[in-house]
């Protein structure tokens, strides 16, 4: 099994995750949010091709979801590094930096996540996925 790796950049983001997660939502929500990010990362060690190949980020770079963010990473020789930790809505070209700014040069903006069928618009979502005022549900 090859060991993980986590850039200065996707540190950065888990310390960004971790303090909004917790002004947001709580203590509790942030630890159990973590530790899924965490088994997700560990699951990538075991299993390097888990991820979804991104070669229009960049060759060689996979990324797979967890919850509401993208875990960028590059599987190495002896370790899988991740590089960045984005949440889904975010311009790769812009957060992402790599080692070579010319590789983004051609590639159209996407969103972070793999392209995939839309199931339609979400109506109304509030936090907490309830839609309308409790007597609306009834």
């Amino acid at each position: 099994m090859k060991k993980l790796v986590l850039a200065d950049a996707a540190v950065a983001d888990l310390e960004d995750i971790a303090r909004r997660t917790e002004s947001e939502w709580g203590k509790a929500r942030k630890q159990a949010y973590l530790a899924a990010m965490r088994e997700r990362m560990s699951r990538l060690c075991k299993y390097p091709s888990l991820g979804v190949a991104r070669d229009e980020v960049a060759p060689g770079h996979r990324s797979t979801l967890s919850a509401r963010h993208v875990i960028f990473y590059r599987e190495r020789a002896d370790a899988i590094e991740i590089v960045r930790v984005l949440h889904e809505n975010m311009d790769v070209h812009s957060r992402l930096s790599l080692e070579s700014k010319d590789a983004l040069s051609d590639v159209p903006q996407r969103s972070l996540r793999p392209s995939r069928k839309k199931q339609g618009a979400k109506k109304g979502r509030r936090r907490g996925g309830r839609v309308g005022s409790p007597r609306q549900r009834r």
